[in-house]
């Protein structure tokens, strides 16, 4: 295993024991993430499809005056989250690792997954790449590129959550969100040496991510996509999808 690699064992739990016990911050965490994400020399550019620099910094100053203040939404509070470019963001365009769906209309509202992490405090840094249509095991994107796996970066990383298992094995995020059908989550975990985690079926809603329904107006062959599964574990939130200009209050 790489030493860069190496020294990177750190565990979800092991980085919320620290924000508790002040030995680090939120903001040095996500500011830690967006160096790696940064790096000329990473797989930043290949890893995510968008970056929520001053956003996450924002997000992650107010998780750690709340902190402060006494008050710790969930584990997850304040740990930089990615999420794979599978569900809807308000205001952005879901595109699924394509380019057939540039002219498709900005979700009018967070999925439910991404509204629950927000509503746990987490600290959503960025959208991650995918196999186009999450239709392969692979990790190959000829659109945005492939990030290469952390052990050797000729080798694929494995799919369809490829850019969620890479954002997090290179420290890009503590957290990474992806899809699991046929082992889209499992796959890219076991081969980037980090955990994968599928939950039990429709334990996480599944509304506000790209499905057959819209995918088989534009994509002839179109399978169905199944539901959210994560690297590390989620705090259970009862939160509700809302309009764009309630999450952002």
């Amino acid at each position: 295993m790489p030493a860069d690699l190496a020294s990177s064992r750190t565990s979800v739990l092991d980085l919320a024991a620290d924000l508790a016990n002040g030995r680090t911050t939120s903001r040095e965490l996500v500011d830690a993430a967006l160096a790696r994400i940064a790096d000329p020399a990473g797989e930043g550019t290949r890893t995510f499809v968008k970056v929520y620099g001053e956003t996450a910094r924002a997000a992650a100053d107010a998780q750690d005056r709340l902190r402060k203040a006494g008050y710790v939404a969930s584990p997850l509070a304040g740990l930089p989250v990615s999420l794979k470019d599978l569900f809807d963001v308000c205001g952005e365009r879901t595109l699924a690792g394509s380019k057939a769906l540039d002219d498709s209309p900005p979700a009018a509202r967070d999925a439910p997954v991404v509204s629950r992490l927000r509503a746990a405090g987490a600290v959503v840094i960025g959208r991650t790449n995918m196999t186009e249509f999450a239709f392969s095991g692979v990790g190959i994107n000829p659109h945005y590129g492939t990030p290469g796996n952390p052990f050797d970066r000729r080798l694929i990383p494995g799919g369809s959550s490829s850019g969620a298992a890479v954002s997090v094995s290179d420290r890009g995020a503590v957290v990474a969100i992806g899809t699991d059908t046929g082992g889209s989550v499992r796959i890219p975990a076991a081969l980037c040496g980090i955990a994968g985690f599928k939950p039990t079926q429709n334990r996480i809603p599944r509304d506000g991510r790209i499905i057959r329904s819209r995918l088989s107006q534009r994509s002839r062959g179109s399978g169905f996509l199944g539901g959210h599964r994560v690297f590390g574990r989620i705090r259970d939130r009862m939160a509700t999808a809302v309009p764009c200009e309630d999450d952002r209050e």
